[in-house]
């Protein structure tokens, strides 16, 4: 059977982007300035681009799905993502992250953290007393989801 889709929010950071932007512009701007535009400069410059491009594009969107078994938090086309069953929650808190937790793929104190902006989030107390924490721009609903959830999986 399949799982019932309870709950699905994706939220974006246009953070990466701008700096990249920056980036851009600050490293034509000195290329032009000290005579960098031969060809050394652009084989090694365009590709670094590139990779910093992909790596913002994947970790500047974050799907939360939360379905009738699992929970499922995945950055940009899918990967990385980590699903956790239901029945490896013991409880559901609504945090606020220090600033210096940042964004992105985190490990913190006690477990891991998946954000893509700001610093509130929803924090997963685990079975095996680690935490995952997932930011989030809807703190309310995520955290009825869950609870939802976590009740309907001890009735059974």
């Amino acid at each position: 059977m399949t799982p019932v889709v309870a709950y699905q929010r994706t939220q974006t950071s246009l953070a990466g982007a701008w700096a990249l932007l920056l980036a851009l512009v600050l490293t034509a701007v000195i290329a032009a300035v000290s005579d960098g535009l031969n060809g050394g400069f652009v084989v090694v410059v365009v590709p670094l681009y590139l990779l910093i491009g992909i790596v913002i594009a994947v970790f500047a969107r974050l799907t939360v799905t939360v379905n009738d078994h699992h929970v499922t938090a995945a950055f940009g086309w899918g990967w990385p993502a980590r699903t956790i069953e239901f029945a490896d929650i013991h409880a559901v808190v609504a945090v606020r992250n220090s600033w210096w937790y940042g964004w992105g793929l985190r490990w913190i104190p006690r477990g891991t953290m998946y954000n893509v902006w700001g610093r509130d989030a929803v924090e997963l107390e685990l079975a095996d007393d680690r935490v995952f924490r997932i930011g989030t721009d809807d703190v309310v609903g995520l955290r009825a989801a869950l609870e939802s959830g976590i009740v309907d999986t001890s009735r059974r």
